[in-house]
């Protein structure tokens, strides 16, 4: 878990400073470790999930193609493929109801963290 905290923290570092200030005054990761994203995904999914999180902007969104979330998380093309349309479906045993429990939604420029703000309580 040591070695998540800091790899998400150093992309942050690198890509959005206002994100990393939240992280250093919150509690992200025993929030995280609750979700379905975190029990229900593979180990890869996972990955992909949680840079998702890393390049998200502070409104959840997330301005990438697809190859490079890929290449971000370093995992193969079809993994990260299946995660996000696992993500992007209705999830009944996810905590939050909103969206059908859904994670992500498309957009034009990439996807939408559904439950972003929900991450950093």
């Amino acid at each position: 878990m040591h070695m998540l905290v800091w790899t998400l923290w150093t992309v942050h570092k690198k890509q959005n400073k206002s994100i990393v200030a939240n992280m250093a005054k919150t509690s992200l990761f025993p929030y995280l470790l609750n979700e379905a994203e975190w029990i229900e995904l593979s180990a890869e999914g996972r990955l992909v999930w949680f840079t998702l999180i890393a390049m998200a902007d502070k409104d959840g969104e997330v301005d990438a193609h697809i190859t490079a979330v890929a290449h971000r998380a370093r995992v193969p093309l079809d993994a990260t493929e299946n995660a996000i349309a696992w993500m992007e479906r209705p999830n009944p045993r996810s905590r939050f109801k909103e969206h059908q429990g859904r994670t992500l939604e498309k957009t034009v420029r990439g996807w939408k963290l559904l439950q972003f703000n929900n991450y950093w309580k």
